[in-house]
């Protein structure tokens, strides 16, 4: 590849990043949350995540699997899955919900670096 081919991709990963949208609302809010300092994981874990999705892309990887219908019909039913599996956790977590005083911010502990990474992450 190219120069040109390396900047144009350095650029569509800014502008992805840049775009406000659900990661965007993840990094104020851990930065307001912990401060910027301590939430430099979220940042990585995101800033990771918009790399991968753009070198997939680049790859040609999603011309390969809508070609395949079984790969497709994979993919879809694993997301349906993740999807499910989201939905659970989310209603496991509302039922065992910590009084708001006991927050990370509140008792002044540092978020762990693997946890910020995975949450924005995946």
């Amino acid at each position: 590849m190219g120069f040109e081919v390396w900047v144009l991709y350095l650029v569509s990963i800014f502008l992805v990043i840049m775009i406000p949208g659900p990661l965007s609302l993840l990094m104020v809010s851990n930065s307001l949350r912990y401060g910027i300092i301590r939430s430099y994981p979220s940042f990585l874990g995101g800033t990771a995540a918009s790399s991968l999705y753009l070198v997939v892309s680049a790859t040609g990887l999603g011309v390969i699997i809508t070609a395949s219908d079984h790969l497709f019909m994979m993919l879809k039913v694993l997301g349906a899955v993740y999807l499910v599996y989201l939905g659970f956790m989310t209603i496991r977590g509302s039922i065992n919900k910590i009084p708001e005083s006991t927050t990370d911010f509140e008792s002044g502990e540092s978020p762990k670096f693997n946890n910020l990474f995975k949450k924005s992450f995946f």
